[in-house]
């Protein structure tokens, strides 16, 4: 028996012919409307059942039992872990032990059509790379193709909710979220993991792929742009394409702002849809329910007015780029976005989607003082962690006084939280003045927040035994262990 990526080297499988996943979500049924012929394909679970595919992705091993011969009719080889789950865990056989057993697993093992690959739930076979998923099968089957090098990834019938295809509907009692969870949405986290570790281009087949997020920003909001768009990056569960917008002139109004990214948009040849961001916002939910929006023929999508104004909310806005060319559709915008996509220096953990650091003179990365500046410091630090921002961008937007002093020491000690930094890198930002011309007020130090910070980072929790441990060598004694 074979680990998957043996056989998938010794294959030669050509990695830059796309993969197409199929999954056992709505968006299955629509498989007649695309030629599937330029994909390799890949199915989770019962999805062999109804489509025939290169490979048969399965982690749990009743689904062996449900699909019976229709494993061995429409699979061209079966890829299951090491230690094959029973009931949603791993189970005690290993898969060689399992296919000593079972008939149609000992006759795919015969046939050379079954392999094997470490699963991150179970104790793995040495030699080989671990898979990672928590949550759906998945996330361990796009990890397995983007550890083999293949660059791009289709999907069909992955699509969150909590809902098959019709095809699978006698499933709904037996299968349909037996792991306890709500919906299928959480397996979005970590495929957005995957994408911004590999660099794969993935997305559904049936939406327009890449997300393309225009980001609006002076030139003074260089860094936190950058920020946004490692925080979109990091969540949104397909690939991405961020432009960075320059725009020094402010538009007077939402309608302008939106014009005037339509205008870019024509001037660059994008034809297709785009999400406008500014600068001064994070993003802390997946996209691509943004994204799936249906169409309005109109120019853009803004969000729900709190208050039930007539004209949308349009900071946060869906744009159709080819409206931008008709004169009739180019005047039309629809409030069809949920409130929690604009959130303007406030923050519910259930609701929040996009955060607005709004206030100028409140801005985490020009002020201290922000409650909610912990969120995007820490978008900051994971940003330079994955090399998306370097040191040298921090120390040039300190230099050039968009960003208060106090930051680039903040980013040295690795601190989350502002508040915690210590009287010497306070001191920085007296007299700090933001690009726009505010004086920005910055309160005190608060020494219990540092303390407390040094605290979590470990720094201070060895103090006790160094103290110890220096009075062990004054006094000619052997320091303690």
């Amino acid at each position: 028996m074979r680990s998957f990526f043996e056989w998938f080297a010794a294959t030669r499988i050509r990695t830059e012919r796309p993969w197409l996943v199929f999954g056992k979500g709505p968006s299955f049924a629509r498989r007649g409307e695309f030629d599937l012929a330029p994909f390799h394909s890949i199915s989770l679970n019962h999805a062999v059942r109804e489509q025939p595919v290169d490979i048969a992705h399965i982690i749990d091993a009743d689904v062996v039992d449900h699909l019976g011969e229709d494993l061995w009719r429409n699979a061209g080889h079966v890829v299951m872990p090491w230690r094959p789950h029973v009931k949603n865990d791993p189970g005690p056989e290993d898969l060689e032990q399992m296919a000593l057993r079972h008939p149609l697993l000992r006759r795919l093992d015969e046939a050379g059509r079954l392999l094997w690959y470490n699963l991150s739930s179970g104790k793995p076979r040495a030699g080989s790379p671990i898979v990672v998923a928590r949550y759906f099968s998945a996330e361990a089957a796009i990890h397995l193709l983007a550890q083999c090098g293949v660059r791009t990834i289709r999907s069909l019938g992955i699509d969150g909710g909590a809902a098959y295809s019709a095809a699978f509907h006698d499933l709904n009692d037996k299968t349909l979220l037996a792991n306890g969870r709500q919906s299928f949405d959480k397996q979005f986290e970590q495929i957005a993991s995957t994408i911004a570790a590999t660099g794969i281009d993935f997305a559904p087949l049936d939406v327009p792929s890449p997300l393309v997020a225009c980001i609006r920003a002076s030139q003074a909001q260089a860094l936190p742009a950058m920020v946004l768009a490692g925080s979109l990056r990091r969540r949104t569960s397909m690939t991405t394409a961020v432009q960075i917008v320059p725009t020094d002139v402010a538009a007077p109004d939402h309608a302008e702002r939106v014009r005037q990214l339509l205008a870019i948009a024509a001037g660059r040849q994008h034809r297709g849809r785009a999400v406008c961001l500014d600068a001064t916002m994070l993003v802390l939910r997946d996209l691509r329910p943004l994204w799936h929006l249906p169409a309005r023929e109109a120019a853009a999508l803004g969000i729900h007015s709190p208050d039930n104004a007539p004209r949308p909310d349009l900071a946060v806005a869906l744009l159709d780029c080819a409206a931008a060319a008709d004169t009739a559709k180019a005047t039309q915008w629809h409030a069809d976005i949920a409130p929690g996509w604009h959130a303007i220096d406030q923050y519910d953990e259930a609701t929040t989607c996009i955060l607005d650091y709004a206030k100028e003179a409140m801005q985490p990365w020009t002020a201290r003082n922000h409650p909610l500046a912990r969120l995007w410091c820490q978008e900051l630090l994971a940003s330079i962690a994955a090399g998306d921002i370097s040191r040298a961008d921090v120390v040039t937007a300190v230099q050039r006084r968009h960003v208060r002093p106090s930051l680039l020491a903040q980013v040295d000690q690795r601190l989350m939280d502002p508040l915690a930094l210590p009287a010497s890198a306070v001191r920085l930002d007296r007299g700090y003045v933001s690009p726009t011309g505010v004086v920005v007020p910055q309160p005190p130090a608060q020494p219990l927040a540092a303390l407390r910070a040094a605290w979590q980072r470990n720094s201070l929790r060895q103090l006790p035994g160094r103290l110890r441990n220096g009075l062990a060598r004054l006094l000619g004694r052997a320091p303690y262990a």
